[in-house]
């Protein structure tokens, strides 16, 4: 276990047995690196629930409207939905609330944000489908439900003495970039790559836009 997160179980006084103030440790870590650090111009509400008069209801840890910035091809706010963990996995009904607040709110972007500082194989698999699904093109300068990854890098992070960038190790040069222009589905793509391994999102377009033009050629080809 890293020495700043040892420090800090010790600074607060709990064990790893407790409920971290019910999860607003990593709440309150979220909000204050997305706010400064992604998104200068933000209105955040933490832990709410949407109720349908047909029953139905949805939870979330927080959410928050940004403002997009000068360098995006964006016009409209973008919708954060998260979903925290402290030192706890994600579980399945995690994830299934998030597949349902995409169905909900396309254009949203689902942030997963974790005291810990990598994601266990389940959760890389379950989150990597939902990044997947996600790249789909919803409007000019948008994608349907981009997926934002927090750790216990950059929530413990933006706390340290030393430069926030030397945690990203060999990315260093990436992070700084990243963070520097303020895109916030650019910063979606980097902890995607950084946590999941996925390939960037532009090089997953492009190849998808190879197989379409592959398969109308090969169409094209057979009725010719």
């Amino acid at each position: 276990m890293p020495r700043f997160i040892r420090f800090y179980r010790s600074f607060v006084g709990i064990s790893g047995s407790t409920n971290y103030a019910q999860g607003a440790y990593c709440v309150a870590s979220s909000l204050a690196f997305i706010t400064e650090r992604i998104a200068r111009t933000a209105t955040w509400l933490p832990s709410f629930e949407m109720k349908h008069p047909d029953g139905s209801s949805f939870e979330a840890d927080f959410g928050l409207f940004a403002k997009p910035n000068v360098y995006e091809h964006a016009s409209t706010p973008h919708l954060f939905l998260g979903e925290c963990k402290s030192f706890n996995s994600f579980k399945p009904e995690d994830f299934s609330r998030a597949r349902t607040a995409a169905k909900l709110f396309p254009g949203a972007i689902l942030c997963f944000c974790t005291l810990n500082e990598s994601f266990s194989p389940y959760e890389i698999r379950e989150l990597s489908r939902l990044v997947i699904a996600g790249r789909k093109r919803l409007d000019v300068g948008k994608q349907i439900n981009p997926v934002l990854l927090l750790t216990g890098k950059e929530l413990f992070g933006q706390y340290r003495i030393e430069s926030r960038y030397d945690i990203y190790g060999d990315k260093k040069e990436m992070a700084e970039r990243v963070y520097m222009r303020n895109n916030i589905q650019e910063t979606c793509d980097f902890t995607q790559q950084l946590y999941l391994g996925i390939e960037p999102y532009h090089t997953w377009r492009d190849k998808k836009r190879q197989k379409i033009i592959a398969r109308r050629a090969a169409k094209k080809k057979a009725t010719a």
